[in-house]
């Protein structure tokens, strides 16, 4: 990569501020919406969630809708060497994630091996059975391992807080972060129960 003059100067906002293209000509920003003056115009860099924007670029945004967090820890240690062979064999082994709306379908797959008999998780992985059958036993899950990811969450806020190396600035933004994945997880939580209760 290399940085580019002016360029390199906008702010990430998740649902950018201009359109930004490349061409012979080199590159041309135009605002998608009306500013005012002083206010401040952004692109942006791409759909990313929160863990990648603090990895690659070293910041934490208050509200992020391409947001997500990573359930892999979480879904791998419920299945054994058998159940992960079976979901490596079709594709399905791992990038388990939980965005602000629902799991993705990976995520629905692996759960639905733990939940359903071997021939109803076949039918669902190739298409045969849209999995509405078995997607209470599948939610009731989801809910306990979100649980237990709220548990890791605090424990990981808590490891950070009692961290001796490191500025106090990247304590907080690490904190920052995990309170973030704890608002998804949440979310999904207080949702799970409301379709539940109904």
């Amino acid at each position: 990569m290399a940085l580019q003059p002016v360029a390199d100067l906008f702010n990430h906002g998740d649902r950018g501020g201009c359109h930004v293209a490349f061409g012979g000509d080199g590159f041309s920003f135009r605002t998608t919406t009306t500013y005012r003056k002083g206010d401040e115009v952004k692109i942006c860099y791409g759909r990313h969630g929160g863990d990648f924007l603090l990895v690659e670029y070293g910041f934490v945004m208050a509200e992020n809708c391409w947001d997500e967090a990573l359930l892999d820890k979480l879904v791998l240690q419920r299945l054994n060497m058998s159940q992960k062979e079976r979901l490596e064999d079709a594709g399905f082994l791992g990038k388990y994630v939980l965005d602000r709306d629902t799991v993705c379908h990976r995520t629905q797959v692996a759960l639905r091996l733990l939940c359903c008999k071997v021939g109803e998780w076949m039918r669902f992985v190739n298409g045969s059975d849209d999995g509405h059958r078995s997607q209470g036993a599948v939610d009731a899950l989801l809910l306990e391992l979100l649980r237990e990811c709220v548990v890791a969450v605090d424990s990981a806020i808590e490891r950070v807080r009692r961290l001796k190396a490191g500025e106090q600035l990247q304590k907080d933004m690490l904190i920052g972060r995990w309170e973030q994945i704890r608002q998804l997880v949440n979310a999904r939580i207080e949702s799970l129960e409301r379709e539940t209760r109904t």
